[in-house]
């Protein structure tokens, strides 16, 4: 902690289990004693019907729901429009 690096949890896919894995890893991690820690909020790997699909808006919405209470609360996806 004394260079204040902060950990990521790799390129994750939009699923609901992976989801709840990325929940559990933050946990884990921060009570391990690293407090730094993201993820690619809702997936790095999103459907490619992401902009219309119900299902990937829901699971989105929780994802950004969870991501509030992590430190980095960060967007990043492979074939999305979240950077600027």
């Amino acid at each position: 902690q004394r260079t204040g690096a902060a950990l990521w949890s790799g390129d994750t896919t939009a699923t609901w289990d992976v989801f709840r894995r990325q929940v559990v890893a933050s946990i884990n991690y921060q009570l391990s004693g690293i407090p730094y820690w993201s993820e690619d909020i809702g997936g790095f790997f999103r459907p490619e019907d992401q902009y219309s699909s119900d299902t990937y808006h829901e699971l989105l919405i929780r994802w950004f729901q969870f991501g509030v209470f992590t430190p980095i609360f960060r967007v990043h996806g492979a074939a999305s429009h979240t950077e600027l």
